[in-house]
């Protein structure tokens, strides 16, 4: 509404954004969630305490696919690079930063193991 960003993910469930590459396939898997909201804890509830080397996993049509973090970061809340196509299997994770703020973006990368 009146030009601003709308993001349409449950707060208990992560979103994976369209175009995106599969979980497990390569290419970047691109998923959006929340930290929490008015207080009770979303699907990252834990991402911001994520360290490089921390193991991600993503369950999917009864599959676990695990991901080893490489990279975190905090961008722009318009910095679509970070959604870009990459050659390996990729996961990016997005949320609010600080947590229901629209300002920046938390990005934590991490590639399949």
């Amino acid at each position: 509404t009146a030009g601003k960003l709308q993001y349409d993910v449950p707060y208990v469930e992560a979103g994976q954004y369209a175009g995106t590459a599969q979980p497990g396939h390569p290419g970047n898997a691109v998923l959006g969630g929340h930290v929490s909201r008015r207080g009770a804890p979303g699907v990252f509830s834990k991402l911001p305490k994520v360290v490089a080397g921390d193991v991600v996993e993503v369950f999917r049509a009864g599959q676990v696919f695990r991901y080893s973090v490489t990279e975190i970061r905090v961008v722009a809340s318009d910095a679509t690079g970070v959604m870009s196509q990459t050659q390996d299997a990729t996961l990016t994770l997005i949320t609010c930063f600080p947590d229901d703020q629209l300002r920046e973006r938390l990005v934590v990368v991490g590639k399949l193991m």
